[in-house]
């Protein structure tokens, strides 16, 4: 599910968190950056990471319910992080985390899973990490079944959400441009759609 961010989090909950950003009708517009994971069941949007301006990078782990318009801090990543991509695996309430880039400007290879009914709030890092030749920054995340897919325009790495484990994918003719994408799995065709990049594509 793709959404506009800027235009589902209107409530007029107001609040300070960690001294830099206050969230004026609900959410502070200047954030970008973040990783979002849809619960489709609950209708809640989880928000990893992001960055409000030029070394203001954050931990944060919001979230959105859109049954009773509320945003609210439910935990906290390892590290601040931003650009990264994230699914969510309904079985088990989990939001996994992919990839990133840290504070000091590098791409990370890390994968985070964040349990959203654990009483520990903080997303954990597996031992598992993304094969770094096939990642680039900007990368975008779909769940197909018990499989998900990060996709950047280094190309394919999936990860199988059962073993915990992340391998590359080949796939013939990829385009090497597709950065900064969205997508979409859409199961009744069985098709990833990429939603624009910098050549405005689909």
């Amino acid at each position: 599910t793709l959404f506009p961010y800027t235009t589902l989090f209107r409530s007029n909950y107001s609040t300070i968190f960690n001294n830099f950003t206050t969230l004026r009708s609900g959410f502070p517009v200047e954030m970008e950056g973040m990783a979002v994971a849809w619960d489709s069941e609950n209708k809640i949007a989880y928000l990893f990471g992001g960055y409000l301006g030029p070394h203001r990078f954050l931990d944060h782990v919001l979230s959105y319910n859109v049954n009773t318009n509320q945003i609210e801090q439910v935990g906290k990543l390892p590290e601040a992080l931003f650009e990264a991509a994230s699914v969510w695996n309904p079985q088990h309430s989990v939001a996994y985390i992919f990839s990133g880039t840290g504070f000091d400007g590098f791409n990370r290879r890390q994968i985070l899973r964040f349990n959203a009914g654990s009483s520990n709030r903080k997303a954990s890092k597996l031992s598992a990490q993304l094969p770094a030749h096939n990642l680039n920054e900007y990368p975008c995340a779909v769940l197909v079944n018990q499989t998900a897919y990060i996709i950047s325009e280094g190309g394919f790495i999936s990860f199988d959400v059962r073993s915990e484990q992340a391998e590359e994918v080949n796939v013939n003719s990829w385009p090497t441009h597709l950065d900064m994408t969205a997508c979409v799995y859409v199961p009744k065709l069985r098709r990833i759609y990429f939603v624009g990049d910098r050549k405005s594509v689909v």
